[in-house]
């Protein structure tokens, strides 16, 4: 570094400090976050941030958590609230006005690296966009100046305060890893990422004998898309073809919701297709992978070119002879633009009417003075809008049956997503909010909203019910939540503890009451190494009571040698809670999963280490195998129902450096012990639909006390 520029540097910093004998601690700190992080680029929209949660892979419902069990939260240093924060009496402390932007920030530390390639910059400078947006939308007196520099303040305090925590997917040491979760709707700020959705494979697959669904591989750039369809034969087989996408200069690039038409009906992609981040506007692009020819790609998104297949896998072709054949009724669609001023609309899974799909969301500017629901009806018959979207009006009354709203803190209520809760006639949003009034008591405890859509399209949204989560820190964030239909749904939560992890439950209580908490002893011996990768929810259909968490981690098969050796085994653990209360463990290890996920290169670094130790070749070596665990590690895991049969499987799909894709998949099946799953049947074997586990290999068996270790 310039000497030069080191000593301007120093003396900015001594002359900063010496004011704060005559300013006072918050000047001091305005003026430090000034100087350091002068360069910010103004935000003049008074759009809000965009909120991070866990994006779904597929339309089963499945629920993911990620964060590694460390909680969602500013982590400002000791006292910075108080030292360098103005605060009125009717204020919020700055860690709740700015929890949503922290909170995205959170999931950028642990998942970025690994999922879109985010540097700590990355998420350090999308905090400081979004702090400075949160302040416009909490302080509408506030002047540009003044929402400046908290932002840079916020983003000073977590630079102070969070140095040491950025991940790396190819880090050495597990603890220090990224690990895949897609969290950012609107990854603009990404040269290039790679997301899987399961949905429907093409009609001539399955009339071929393929598995009913296929993994779509989106390899996703500011220019456009690389699309990869990977099918399953019976045998285990794998096929495949690929073709590119044109990106729209009237909107941002990205990949699609899988949303269901109904219970075992269709899959359908949905683009929202929003035109910047700066305006609200955009309009939907749909079409059924399933049944979609090329002029269905090409009315939905602008454009289709069939591209080299990729290696490693049977080329096969998306349609049979009929299938692109001219005149064929159109099946895609694009809406007309249109702005309902929303950021994220989410899935309605499991009510949907045949021929009809819906998105539900909450609206980012206020409604007639009030927060307001989104309910999206889409046609797709008639290939359009069965209604124009349409806002509910979320109002909670008091005794006397005056309104009583929340159009001063409207922010708190998108620090996490809502939980689409679904019903024939009427679905409902669950979401949480912490900190009532001046923000008192927002670090150990939350209320949860309940509302769904009106009676009728004119009449406001219907109050389910205020619900509240006493001695629910913010080191339960995220959650899962069970029994979201009930009038008590529960929140699930993993807690990193020291070098392990713990269990616990908070089921909702009426307002003014304590809620019921539990914590599980199913996990008194569990590793924390389980928490790398995003855990999954899944719910028994066949039994509403009973819920699965699957975990997932990579055992390095050189982590002791020190050989960097590319090769790796999978390990799976699956929690069966009945109710609230956990009934057992299993675990099991697949040694062969990551088989071939090797680069040659990756596997030549670790032999050349194994004849000669030099330090030259130990580099080499690091190298190498820091890639590896970027793909075995840090890869994207699905937990979606591929062969047909309302069983979750379980998926991991690599690309390598060339174009050549690797791929292993588990099946799932319901047993008498619960949810196992099993290595696909191989070399003739029967297919997976109806299998028992006799007919498959279940992996070994990791029993004992230290199973979870």
């Amino acid at each position: 570094m310039n000497k030069r520029f080191l000593s301007a540097f120093g003396a900015t910093v001594l002359a900063t400090i010496a004011t704060v004998s005559v300013t006072g601690c918050v000047a001091f700190y305005d003026k430090v976050a000034d100087t350091l992080l002068a360069n910010e680029v103004r935000l003049d929209d008074s759009e809000a941030p965009h909120t991070a949660y866990a994006i779904p892979a597929s339309a089963d419902g499945v629920q993911l958590i990620g964060g590694q069990g460390m909680g969602l939260s500013c982590s400002l240093p000791r006292g910075a609230q108080a030292l360098a924060f103005a605060r009125k009496a009717t204020q919020a402390p700055i860690a709740l006005q700015m929890r949503q932007a922290c909170a995205f920030h959170d999931y950028c530390y642990r998942h970025g690296n690994a999922t879109y390639g985010y540097s700590q910059a990355d998420c350090d400078f999308m905090l400081q966009q979004q702090a400075f947006r949160l302040c416009k939308l909490v302080n509408k007196e506030a002047t540009v100046g003044e929402c400046e520099t908290n932002a840079r303040k916020v983003t000073l305090g977590v630079r102070i305060g969070g140095f040491g925590s950025f991940k790396r997917a190819r880090a050495l040491k597990d603890e220090e890893a990224s690990t895949f979760m897609e969290f950012d709707p609107y990854p603009v700020r990404a040269g290039s990422y790679q997301v899987v959705r399961i949905a429907d494979a093409p009609r001539q697959w399955v009339r071929d004998g393929l598995l009913p669904r296929a993994a779509y591989r989106f390899d996703i750039r500011p220019s456009g898309s690389l699309v990869h369809v990977l099918g399953w034969k019976g045998t285990g087989d794998m096929v495949c073809t690929s073709f590119a996408l044109p990106a729209s200069y009237h909107a941002m690039n990205g990949p699609p919701m899988v949303v269901r038409e109904a219970e075992g009906g269709e899959d359908w992609f949905v683009w929202w297709r929003r035109a910047t981040l700066t305006a609200t506007h955009g309009h939907f692009a749909l079409l059924p992978p399933g049944r979609a020819n090329r002029q269905d790609w090409v009315t939905s998104l602008g454009g289709f070119t069939s591209h080299l297949e990729p290696g490693q896998c049977e080329p096969k072709a998306l349609w049979g002879t009929d299938g692109d054949a001219a005149g064929a009724p159109p099946l895609a669609f694009a809406t007309g633009n249109f702005d309902r001023e929303f950021s994220e609309l989410h899935a309605v899974y499991g009510a949907n009417k045949p021929g009809t799909l819906r998105l539900m969301g909450l609206m980012t500017s206020p409604c007639e003075g009030s927060l307001c629901m989104l309910d999206v009806e889409i046609d797709t018959a008639r290939r359009t809008f069965r209604d124009p979207p349409m806002g509910y009006r979320a109002i909670r009354r008091d005794g006397s049956g005056s309104e009583s709203g929340e159009s001063v803190d409207r922010y708190r209520n998108f620090v996490v997503a809502p939980i689409v809760v679904a019903d024939e006639d009427r679905p409902s949003l669950i979401w949480m909010r912490r900190g009532a009034n001046n923000g008192d008591g927002y670090e150990t405890g939350a209320m949860v909203n309940r509302f769904s859509i009106g009676k009728t399209r004119e009449d406001p949204a219907v109050d389910l019910g205020e619900m509240a989560l006493t001695d629910f820190p913010e080191t339960m964030e995220p959650a899962f939540v069970i029994n979201a239909a009930s009038a008590a749904p529960t929140f699930v939560s993993l807690v990193a503890v020291n070098e392990g992890f713990t269990l616990l439950t908070r089921t909702a209580a009426p307002k003014g009451e304590q809620s019921k908490a539990s914590g599980l002893e199913c996990f008194k011996n569990a590793d924390a190494s389980w928490l790398l990768r995003p855990p999954a929810l899944v719910p028994d259909r066949s039994d509403e009571r009973r819920n699965y968490i699957v975990f997932s981690r990579v055992r390095f098969k050189s982590a002791d040698s020190k050989a960097f050796e590319p090769a790796a085994a999978l390990e799976v653990a699956v929690a069966t809670l009945d109710g609230t209360e956990c009934s057992g463990v299993q675990v099991a290890a697949f040694p062969d999963f990551f088989e071939g996920f090797a680069e040659t290169d990756e596997l030549a670094a670790a032999a050349a280490v194994a004849r000669d130790a030099s330090d030259a070749n130990v580099n080499k070596a690091k190298i190498a195998f820091g890639r590896f665990a970027e793909r075995v590690r840090g890869g994207q895991m699905v937990l979606a129902d591929i062969t047909g049969d309302g069983v979750p499987d379980l998926v991991q799909i690599a690309m390598m450096r060339t174009l050549q894709l690797r791929a292993a998949l588990l099946v799932g099946s319901i047993q008498a012990s619960g949810l196992r799953f099993c290595e696909f049947p191989r070399d003739g074997e029967r297919p997976r639909m109806g299998f028992s586990e006799s007919t498959c290999s279940v992996g070994r068996s990791i029993a004992g006390e230290h199973a979870m270790r």
